[in-house]
C-alpha cells in the first residue's frame, strides 16, 4: 500500500479541516494528472482506499471532502453496542465509527448495490 503523494497532502489537509476553497487547490493539483487511479493508498487520516477517479465517493474521500462533518462526528463517538451500516459502499463511515469503539461492539455492514 502506498501513501498519498506529498503534493496532495496539503489540499487533503486543507479540505479535511473544513477550509473553504479546497476544490480550487485540487483543480490546480489535478493539472498534473497524477492521482493514483486504481491503486491502494493510505490517506493522511489513516483510511486505506483504492482510488477510482471515475467513482465520486472514492474521489471525494481521497480529496478529503466526503461528508466531513459526519466523519468528524463519528470520530467523536465511543460505540459500545451494535452498529449497522446500510449502504456501506466502500466503508468509510463504518471505518470512522470503528476508530473509537469498544472491543465488544458488534458491526453489521452491507452494500445492496452490485457495484
Amino acid at each position: 500500500m502506498g501513501y498519498i503523494p506529498k503534493h496532495h497532502r496539503l489540499p487533503f489537509w486543507y479540505a479535511w479541516n473544513g477550509f473553504r476553497g479546497s476544490h480550487f487547490l485540487w483543480s490546480l493539483i489535478s493539472v498534473a494528472k497524477d492521482v493514483p487511479n486504481l491503486s491502494e493508498v493510505q490517506l493522511p487520516n489513516g483510511f486505506p482506499i483504492i482510488v477510482n477517479d471515475e467513482d465520486w465517493i472514492s474521489k471525494t474521500v481521497y480529496q478529503g471532502t466526503y461528508e466531513r462533518s459526519l466523519l468528524r462526528f463519528l470520530d467523536s463517538l465511543v460505540l459500545s453496542s451494535l452498529v449497522v451500516d446500510v449502504g456501506a459502499n466502500i466503508g468509510v463511515t463504518l471505518w470512522h465509527a470503528l476508530r473509537n469503539s469498544k472491543s465488544t461492539t458488534t458491526y453489521i455492514a452491507f452494500e445492496p448495490s452490485n457495484q
